[in-house]
C-alpha cells in the first residue's frame, strides 16, 4: 500500500462563521480521498457567536462527502460553557450535523447528562 503523509497539516474553512482544522499528521493512501488524521484539533464559530473547539486523538476526513469521523476521545468545548467528551461520531462538515452512537457525557454549569448516543442538527440549533 503507498501512502504519504503530512504533518502538522492545517486547514481553514471557508465558511461565512469560519472553521480552522489542524492535525499532528494526516495520512492519505495515494488515490483514495479519505485522509486519516491523528491528534487534530478544530475550532468553528458558531451561528450565536459563541466558538466550538473540537480535538480528537484520530479521525478520516473525506473530502468527497466532506465528512468528518472522529474516533477516540473526542472533546467538545464551546465559550458558552458546554462541555462534551465522547468517541466514536461522525460529522456532517456542509450541515454541520454530528452524530455520537455511543456514549456521550455533556456538561455544562449547573447540569450534567450521560446519554447513550447523541445527534446534533443544523450547527446544533436541535439536540436529540
Amino acid at each position: 500500500m503507498a501512502a504519504w503523509m503530512i504533518r502538522r497539516a492545517a486547514r481553514s474553512g471557508s465558511s461565512p462563521r469560519g472553521a480552522r482544522f489542524s492535525a499532528r499528521s494526516a495520512t492519505q493512501e495515494i488515490g483514495a480521498d479519505p485522509l486519516t488524521l491523528q491528534e487534530l484539533r478544530a475550532d468553528v464559530e458558531l451561528e450565536d457567536g459563541t466558538t466550538a473547539f473540537l480535538s480528537a486523538e484520530n479521525g478520516v476526513f473525506n473530502p468527497a462527502d466532506n465528512s468528518l469521523v472522529l474516533g477516540e476521545r473526542a472533546l467538545l468545548e464551546t465559550t458558552g460553557g458546554v462541555r462534551a467528551i465522547f468517541s466514536d461520531a461522525e460529522v456532517d462538515l456542509a450541515t454541520g450535523d454530528l452524530v455520537v452512537r455511543d456514549t456521550v457525557e455533556i456538561e455544562q454549569p449547573g447540569m450534567r447528562i450521560i446519554a447513550d448516543r447523541l445527534t446534533v442538527e443544523g450547527h446544533g440549533k436541535r439536540l436529540v
